[in-house]
């Protein structure tokens, strides 16, 4: 049984600032946290009695059998299922040597996060599995966003940073850039000749570089922006 306190706790964490002190995200939903299970540590596991028979093998520090209508005032989404997991958020440190030898996605200001958690979910399906952020960027672990991904954030690690720094400090390792905006190009530094040099690295979102001229566009809905999105990286 699920007590007010708890179900207070789990509704606290739809807040970024409170699962950053907490340093823990929520999944719901039994293809979801099956996915991530055994990919970071589970720190309360609630669920109705059918999932748990039916997944024997999954265990968390905490585990309590609930009824559903438990779950359902528990629950961060508009239609609660089985289960729902609170597990903690991974620390990922930024290493140059990862963007040398890989295809990587950098994000300027994305903020919807439901479009974060998709292109998570592409990036994966891409076999990129690194993601450098603007600090503007939303939350990867913002309730939404890990829906969004069906289960990617497992395999796909997101890093925050300060993208014009991080470009500035990669010049000279042969990279490919598609530029989210040309502010980051100012602030970086970096030219759009020098840019011819570089081969590994995607940055989406409003696109300016040498080999993709595309005007700011605005995005006045999310399917436009994904579009956008799958379009830049494809070509």
């Amino acid at each position: 049984m699920l007590s007010k306190n708890k179900i207070k706790y789990i509704r606290s964490l739809e807040l970024k600032k409170n699962r950053k002190e907490e340093k823990v995200f929520v999944a719901e939903g039994h293809k979801l946290v099956g996915d991530l299970m055994g990919h970071f540590p589970c720190r309360l596991l609630a669920g109705t009695a059918g999932w748990f028979s039916s997944h024997p093998d999954c265990h968390a520090d905490e585990m309590i059998e609930v009824e559903q209508e438990e779950l359902s005032r528990a629950s961060l989404q508009k239609t609660p299922q089985e289960v729902l997991a609170i597990f903690e958020q991974p620390v990922y440190e930024s290493d140059s040597k990862v963007i040398s030898e890989s295809l990587c996605l950098a994000l300027d200001n994305v903020q919807d996060p439901g479009n974060l958690g998709t292109i998570v979910r592409l990036a994966d399906w891409f076999g990129i599995e690194d993601i450098f952020c603007s600090a503007g960027t939303v939350d990867i672990f913002n309730p939404k966003t890990v829906q969004a991904t069906m289960g990617a954030i497992a395999r796909v690690r997101v890093h925050y940073c300060d993208l014009p720094e991080l470009i500035s400090s990669l010049k000279g390792i042969s990279t490919s850039f598609v530029f989210s905006s040309s502010k980051i190009v100012r602030d970086s530094k970096i030219s759009e000749s020098s840019s011819n040099s570089f081969e590994r690295f995607l940055i989406s979102s409003s696109i300016s570089s040498s080999k993709f001229r595309f005007e700011s566009p605005n995005f006045s809905n999310s399917v436009s922006f994904l579009i956008f999105f799958s379009l830049g990286d494809c070509s």
